[in-house]
């Protein structure tokens, strides 16, 4: 069932680089020539952070995966040097590995969830516009996902 989010999960710090195929609002849309980079599937995931103290105490980092109609998934998340990053993914890797690692989809929509004819590029403004200082209260890694979420998905049930 969807839903908008009212409140973030809980705010919390990432002090963690994301490794290897980042790109900071590096974004390339290779999609079809008929609608280039329009989205078909938007999910809002969690994951313990990488701090060790952080994680016992319950911290968790949200960011969005975006599966957009050239079959790319694209992950986006701001981190703690108030960038918003992101990076095309293997989501079947990421499936795998998102048992050992904790990670887990939140909320998850499809096309016909989300607002009509969404496009990456919409997204990626909405998340520009978190960019810049980064606070663990008020300008955090759950509040660009909530917003992009919130202004995504067309339904509230």
């Amino acid at each position: 069932q969807l839903s908008k989010f009212s409140t973030p999960p809980s705010s919390s710090t990432d002090y963690s680089p994301m490794g290897t195929g980042e790109s900071h609002l590096a974004f390339e849309d290779n999609a079809s020539k008929e609608d280039p980079g329009k989205v078909e599937r938007l999910e809002f995931w969690t994951r313990p952070l990488n701090n060790p103290v952080a994680a016992a105490a319950g911290g968790l980092h949200s960011f969005l995966v975006i599966r957009t109609n050239d079959t790319k998934h694209h992950r986006l998340e701001k981190l703690v040097d108030g960038k918003i990053h992101v990076r095309v993914i293997d989501r079947v890797k990421m499936e795998i590995t998102k048992r050992p690692q904790k990670m887990q989809i939140l909320k998850a929509a499809r096309i016909e969830n989300l607002r009509s004819g969404l496009h990456l590029r919409t997204i990626r403004r909405w998340a520009r516009r978190h960019e810049g200082d980064y606070d663990v209260h008020s300008a955090n890694c759950h509040r660009m996902a909530t917003d992009v979420w919130n202004k995504s998905v067309s339904v509230e049930h």
